[in-house]
């Protein structure tokens, strides 16, 4: 009788075994997902702060430029030659850089190949200045926005 009870007992253990894996198979697979959306959500949390970092890093730089862009705004030199290592320094081609100015790449094109002095408006002396004390992050983001 006692091993009858045993079998038994073995029995309802597996099938209460079948049953719970069953019935929780459902939940290993939800588990899984959301795992994987969490730490999806973590890389782009981290992607986020990370480019608030360099934005709050930009927006310093020009409020300290806009403080001190006006004193000198009229005294500065803008040379052919300043506009050319500007462009190299940063890196851009001249559509890009013409885009950063707010000018057209045709127009770059003559500022670097005249000869004499250079006339600019008062607007696109500004954004001359203005992105003097940029580095190459900060102008790739300028043009990204």
């Amino acid at each position: 009788m006692s091993t009858l009870m045993a079998v038994m007992k073995d029995e309802i253990r597996r099938i209460a075994r079948k049953e719970i894996r069953a019935a929780t198979a459902g939940l290993k697979k939800d588990q899984t997902k959301f795992r994987k959306a969490v730490a999806g959500l973590r890389r782009q949390t981290k992607e986020h702060r990370s480019t608030i970092r360099q934005l709050l890093q930009v927006a310093t730089k020009q409020v300290k430029m806009a403080t001190t862009a006006p004193e000198a705004g009229s005294k500065a030199w803008i040379t052919i030659k300043g506009i050319r290592a500007q462009r190299k320094k940063l890196k851009l081609s001249q559509a890009q850089f013409g885009k950063l100015v707010g000018v057209s790449a045709n127009t770059v094109l003559k500022w670097e190949h005249s000869s004499g002095t250079l006339k600019f408006r008062s607007r696109t002396r500004g954004a001359l200045l203005a992105i003097r004390g940029l580095g190459v992050r900060e102008a790739r983001l300028r043009l990204g926005a």
